[in-house]
């Protein structure tokens, strides 16, 4: 009986032991362990999603700022290349670690190459496939090859060299700076080394906390219709028939702007102040002077996918040297990536003018709407859409400051050659205005439509060049607030980075 109790004393021993050197949660041991790995993800989102396509035992461990998909561990090699081939069905790349700690692994892995990718690039090597997913923007499924090269062939200098580009275009810049350093003590390939040392300073720069940047726009500008005289002849109001002044006023101009920013990078935020000045003179048709002034900061965070906006902000119109508006406002916005083209936002604003050309025409305004916008590769296009309402704060007699407005946007670029592109806005805004005037005897209604084309070419990474066309029609069931009118401008812009 003895002899039993003792056989089984061992026995319990010997199998807490293995339990022990085995789990996954455990570290030390002098013997392999062996895990199959099957993706990592930089949102939890998407290693839950992940996850639950697979029927398979997996646990999702967190990685510093990753979401590593890991089988349990397994003591021979066999067991796991079993395990391995039930895990590819769900995942085509799957693979097996040979680890002698049994720690979670601490290098950092992505999602694997999608299925539909590996069957249309049969004969293309992991590297050379790898590679066509980086320049896809497909870093965390790139990340996966190239990493899953390394573990065979350390030495692999490409599959280094991506990998490390590839943790720094997911702003992972700890662990950039640490691939990309110890890249540097073991190359000697002068292209190489150059472009490990010009990752190495972006790295330094993005870790900065304070980031100022300025620019300049020269450019010369035509307004066919400068003062939005109306082509009718005639209004009438209420039982009299006006004559409308219909000679439009055509004028050319200098433009001259001027941008500072200010940027502030925090643990958990980044603060963004701004000036901008934007000014019209020489203008041929006297008095039409344009100058305008905005001053503007803003609190920027990130949720993950989510990234807040909190701005406030004043800004001032002066024409011909008189004051005509001031303005303070807020436009709180939150936005959202939705797969790795689209973005999702939301936005609202609060506006509080002062109106000083004319007496009584002071308002609030507040608003919001919704945006789209697609991403491919350097060209994207998006639509917005809002709507605000507009309330006077002199209760005058006025018939025309109350009103609700939608507005929507329709616009893109094209790059036609690396540096070379086209862009394209289309508005379009509704105005319905809430007041009966007395002698009208109704209410006034605008719908208004703007169509901007603009040709654009960049040099280097400073300068831009480009041509603006705009086209602008307003019609109003009263004919005096109908106008049309062209602009065309031609604006260089000078960027200037102090770092």
């Amino acid at each position: 009986m003895s002899r039993w109790f003792v056989g089984f004393w061992l026995l319990g021993i010997v199998y807490l032991h293995a339990q022990t050197r085995y789990s996954p949660t455990q570290s030390g041991g002098a013997k392999p362990a062996f895990f199959v790995k099957t993706a990592a993800f930089a949102h939890y989102d998407n290693a839950v999603r992940m996850h639950s396509k697979s029927k398979l035992p997996l646990q999702i461990v967190r990685l510093k700022k990753y979401y590593c998909l890991l089988s349990p561990p397994f003591t021979s090699l066999s067991e796991a290349q079993k395990w391995r081939k039930r895990a590819s069905k769900t995942f085509t790349d799957a693979y097996v670690i040979k680890l002698y700690t049994n720690a979670v692994p601490k290098t950092i892995h992505v999602s694997p190459v999608p299925k539909a990718t590996a069957q249309q690039q049969p004969t293309r090597t992991p590297f050379a496939q790898g590679v066509a997913l980086y320049k896809q923007k497909a870093y965390e499924d790139a990340l996966a090859l190239f990493d899953r090269i390394l573990i065979s062939d350390s030495e692999n200098i490409g599959a280094r060299f991506y990998y490390a580009k590839t943790l720094y275009q997911l702003h992972l810049l700890d662990e950039a700076k640490k691939a990309f350093t110890t890249l540097s003590k073991v190359e000697e390939n002068p292209a190489i080394r150059k472009a490990v040392r010009e990752y190495l300073e972006k790295i330094a720069r993005q870790r900065k906390k304070h980031f100022v940047n300025a620019a300049v726009t020269a450019g010369i500008g035509y307004d066919d219709n400068v003062n939005l005289n109306t082509d009718y002849g005639t209004t009438r109001y209420g039982p009299y028939m006006l004559i409308n002044d219909t000679n439009k006023t055509k004028s050319t101009y200098a433009i001259g702007a001027f941008s500072l920013t200010h940027r502030y990078d925090a643990a958990a935020f980044s603060v963004l102040s701004a000036l901008y000045s934007y000014n019209e003179f020489f203008h041929t048709a006297e008095g039409n002077d344009l100058n305008y002034l905005d001053l503007s900061t803003a609190l920027l965070k990130k949720y993950g996918r989510f990234s807040l906006i909190l701005p406030v902000g004043a800004n001032a119109a002066y024409l011909a040297g008189d004051a005509i508006s001031y303005n303070l406002y807020t436009a709180p916005s939150l936005s959202a990536t939705l797969g790795k083209n689209y973005r999702l936002s939301l936005h609202t604003v609060l506006t509080d003018n002062f109106t000083q050309f004319a007496k009584d025409r002071d308002y609030i305004m507040l608003g919001g709407g919704l945006g789209l916008r697609k991403q491919i590769r350097k060209s994207y296009w998006g639509v917005d859409a809002r709507i605000a309402y507009y309330r006077e704060k002199s209760h005058s007699s006025r018939y025309d400051i109350n009103r609700d407005l939608l507005a929507t946007m329709l616009y893109g670029r094209y790059y036609l050659y690396h540096t070379l592109y086209f862009d394209m806005a289309c508005h379009y805004d509704k105005a319905s205005y809430r007041d009966l005037d007395s002698v009208l005897g109704y209410r006034r209604e605008d719908d208004k439509s703007r169509y901007t084309v603009t040709l654009g070419n960049e040099f280097g990474k400073t300068a831009v060049l480009s041509a603006t066309y705009s086209h602008t029609e307003n019609h109003s069931n009263v004919h005096a607030f109908s106008y049309k009118k062209n602009n065309v401008a031609l604006q260089y812009r000078y960027k200037l980075y102090k770092e």
